[in-house]
């Protein structure tokens, strides 16, 4: 039998098909756990040097550790943080530490499925993300 996630009246067994497109509301108490550690992150960041690296660590291991009702979060973060990755997309040392895509497709277990046109556009690929979790009632 697979693991059940109740999230704020209804309960997802396995698969994001299952939800159906609801707003997903986010307890107060993960937010918290959550703003907590992506200030730590922010301070511990600059020190890896892979993505790799960065998914060994505890605060990584923590933000999984929160579960499906954060990428509501982590995307409302990417929206927020747009320009800013967009000012910095040839930097692949900030790019390969920004922890949010790679989270969500762990938590998600592949989604959003990126669009192999997409691929190297930092600006479509955010706007994928973003419309994903819309159409899931992350955002």
């Amino acid at each position: 039998m697979g693991k059940a996630l109740l999230i704020k009246g209804f309960t997802l067994m396995g698969s994001l098909r299952t939800l159906k497109h609801k707003k997903i509301e986010v307890p107060d108490a993960v937010e918290t756990r959550y703003e907590m550690l992506k200030a730590e992150w922010r301070l511990a960041a600059h020190q890896y040097r892979s993505m790799d690296e960065a998914k060994s660590t505890p605060i990584y291991q923590d933000f999984l550790l929160l579960g499906l009702p954060v990428i509501g979060l982590m995307l409302k973060d990417l929206e927020i943080d747009r320009d800013f990755l967009m000012s910095v997309q040839h930097d692949k040392h900030v790019l390969q530490n920004y922890p949010w895509f790679g989270a969500i497709q762990e938590l998600t277990v592949g989604h959003p499925k990126i669009p192999s046109k997409h691929e190297g556009q930092l600006n479509l690929i955010i706007e994928d993300y973003l419309r994903w979790g819309r159409s899931k009632g992350y955002l």
